[in-house]
């Protein structure tokens, strides 16, 4: 199944950190479907990784080859940063200066703005949506779904990113 917004426009999805950590239990040898729609959505073009998100996902003790293994899907940090500086601006508590390595939550907004944006001029628009599992803070906080709710960006977790895909795992 295409993943087709109301609108016809084409969904493409930016994938943060806390998704990939959340894929862990599902190990590609025994949920074959969810790895086979990943990767479907990948060779489509319709799965986006900020290179941020990569190097969180690397940057640890149990590093994510299978999104390192994929340039393909990443999203350079040169190419994002005038509008993740935007981002973090208008929501500077998306950026934890405690992390050693940095944060990709200005990116992964960024990513979906920016996507948005570069095919609005062609004729396959499309719907950007964050894949996340944080979840939106109380006022005086800030989390990935405020910075995409600020923008009008859509944001989902992991179940809402397979239901949009009419999967249900």
């Amino acid at each position: 199944m295409i993943g087709l917004a109301l609108a016809g426009n084409v969904l493409v999805y930016i994938v943060d950190t806390s998704t990939w950590w959340d894929l862990v239990p599902f190990r590609p040898s025994t949920f074959v479907g969810v790895w086979d729609l990943i990767e479907g959505l990948a060779s489509d073009g319709r799965l986006l990784v900020p290179e941020e998100v990569d190097r969180e996902l690397n940057s640890g003790r149990y590093p994510d080859k299978w999104v390192h293994d994929r340039p393909h899907i990443h999203r350079s940090t040169v190419s994002l940063w005038d509008r993740a500086c935007e981002v973090a601006d208008r929501y500077p508590q998306l950026v934890d200066l405690a992390k050693p390595k940095g944060t990709a939550d200005p990116f992964v907004v960024a990513c979906a703005i920016e996507e948005i944006d570069i095919r609005s001029g062609t004729i396959f628009p499309c719907e950007a949506i964050v894949v996340t599992s944080e979840v939106s803070h109380l006022p005086g906080r800030a989390a990935i779904p405020d910075g995409c709710a600020g923008y009008g960006i859509r944001s989902v977790d992991l179940y809402g990113w397979f239901a949009l895909e009419g999967r249900t795992f």
